[in-house]
Order: C-alpha cells, then structure tokens, then sequence
C-alpha cells in the first residue's frame, strides 16, 4: 500500500477503534484479537448484522493492529494522550474523497493492483492552492468482498489551515454470470451429458480461465445434484491461504430426439447388466479420449474429490482469523 496509508492517527479515530470493539487504550494485543472474533460474528450481515457496522468493525481492527504492529502502543495510552496531540496538532480536515472502485469477480479471487489518478487541490511552494493530478497505488486483496473500502490518509485536498482529509475508495464487485459468490464459497453451474452422467467419467473446471480443477465422476449424476469441492473457493480476505468451498449444481443435458437403434441399445444395456458394465467401460474410455486425458495420464493428475452437499459445509464468512 501507499506509504501514506498507515500514519499517525487521530485521538479521535483512535478512541473510536476502542469504542467500536468495546475496549479502552490499555488493552492488549490479545484482548483486541478477542473482541474483534466476537464483534464480527455478531455484526456479520450472512448472520442478520449491519453490512455497515461490519465494515467499521473490521476498519477499527486493522488500525489498532497496524499501530500494535509499528510498536506505537505506548504512544496512545491515556498517559500520552497530549505527547499525541502534540504531533497531530489537531486542524479540521478538509473533505474527504469518496470514490466506487468496480472490479470483477476475478481480480477480488487473485487480488490486483490498479494505478488510480485523482485530482486534488495543493498547497504550491508560495501558498498558493493549485490542483494536481496524483496517481494512487490502489492494492485489492485477495477475497476481498463488495463495500470493503480502502482508505489513504492525508490524500485528499490540501487546504492552508486545515489537515488534508483521507481518500477512500469502496469496492464494488461486478456479478459474474457463470460464477456466484457467497461469503468465501463459489457456486456454479455445471452442463453434463446423459451419457457422462450415467457412465461416469472426467470433467475440468476453470475457475476464471486461470486455475483448472479436475474432478474424476464416480457415481450417477442426476439433474440438479449438488456436490461440494473443499478448499476451492475465495480465498478469506485475512487469510488468503486458506480458501472456501465451490459448490457444483449438475445441469443433464437430454438428448431431443433418439433414433431407433440408439433406443434399442438403451434397453438392451439396461436389461442386461453385463453388457451394461461393458458399454460404462467403454463409454468412459471414449470421454477420457474427448477430454484428452489417456489411460496413462489418469495417475498422473491430481483429482478433486466431491462430497454431498450440505448447509453445514459452507463457509459463509469472509474472514477467517
């Protein structure tokens, strides 16, 4: 981020962080942990909570932390309130700029750096205010989620007087049509054939035509059936190591019309069950061709495994500490 990203922050600003977590400026790092788990499993909004409130509440915890970080914990305690006021010199801020910055679902999955220009009055050389265009190095992070709002302090206009207000962006995240998201999960629709849906077979998914995920079909597929990747959905926004779920909807693509021998073949397949292990064997041989994997690659690749569906094994938070 911006080296103007993380400065010396306001008392105000400050007392309001405790105030949100419901802690004073003498608690600890642990205890600022602690009170963050429990302010956003309360506020989240997949669990009736404030999308707002939500927001500050994670607002307020990254700066305490970035302070905790910087070792700059002795210099908010209520002992050195005035050495703080001292070095802020507390000016009203001008206006802050507030601007929507729209991503695709792709860029919030692998995070992106964008290079944005705003424009801004500056206070020249002789005090005089001129405008400026100043580029802003804006870092998306993975898992990054609709309303997340990323904040530079001090860039908005200067004003003689007064203390530059911040700029801040919000991110609002385009819909995707073949990809859902809710929380850290993905959900999406998959088409199948009748034929691969009885026999079996491979398929490849691409996640945003970047990420291929192969997964071996083990069992009858009907329509409509829902099964559940593990690890293989957004990456949680203060995490990025760990990921959510996909979950897969099959779609069976019937056939219109069938010809009469093609009828004929059906039944005998049904009616007789060695002749229908013999044409499973065969038509799995016939789509490992088509998707281009041969008997000999089938080791060599790194199969997902699909589970049953269920509310439970969802991940519908963004976060995970």
């Amino acid at each position: 981020m911006n080296s103007n990203f993380f400065s010396v922050p306001s008392i105000s600003e400050i007392n309001e962080a405790y105030k949100l977590l419901g802690l004073n400026s003498s608690s600890n790092l642990s205890e600022i942990k602690n009170a963050y788990r429990k302010k956003v499993l309360k506020t989240h909004p997949d669990k009736g909570g404030s999308s707002n409130e939500f927001i500050l509440i994670n607002q307020a915890f990254e700066l305490l932390l970035k302070i905790n970080l910087k070792n700059k914990k002795d210099s908010i305690s209520n002992n050195n309130l005035t050495e703080i006021k001292q070095i802020t010199r507390e000016k009203p801020k001008t206006k802050n700029m507030m601007f929507y910055l729209e991503i695709t679902l792709s860029e919030a999955f692998f995070g992106v750096k964008k290079i944005i220009q705003i424009k801004r009055n500056k206070i020249s050389n002789n005090e005089s205010i001129i405008k400026e265009n100043k580029n802003l190095e804006v870092y998306i992070r993975k898992g990054s989620f609709n309303g997340c709002k990323i904040i530079f302090r001090g860039e908005s206009d200067e004003c003689i007087g007064f203390n530059p207000g911040d700029v801040i962006f919000e991110l609002k995240i385009k819909n995707e049509k073949v990809i859902k998201r809710e929380g850290s999960d993905l959900f999406i629709d998959y088409h199948i054939s009748l034929l691969k849906s009885l026999t079996g077979g491979f398929i490849i998914i691409n996640l945003f035509e970047k990420e291929e995920i192969n997964i071996k079909l083990n069992e009858i597929i009907t329509p409509g059936m829902k099964k559940i990747v593990k690890d293989k959905g957004m990456p949680f926004f203060n995490n990025e190591k760990k990921r959510g779920n996909l979950i897969i909807t099959f779609i069976v693509d019937f056939p219109k019309k069938l010809k009469e021998n093609q009828i004929n073949l059906i039944k005998k397949a049904f009616l007789n069950s060695n002749n229908q292990n013999q044409i499973k064997k065969g038509k799995e041989n016939l789509l490992d061709k088509k998707n281009n994997i041969s008997l000999n690659d089938r080791n060599k690749k790194n199969f997902c495994v699909m589970e049953d569906y269920s509310e439970d094994k969802r991940n519908k938070d963004y976060f995970l500490s």
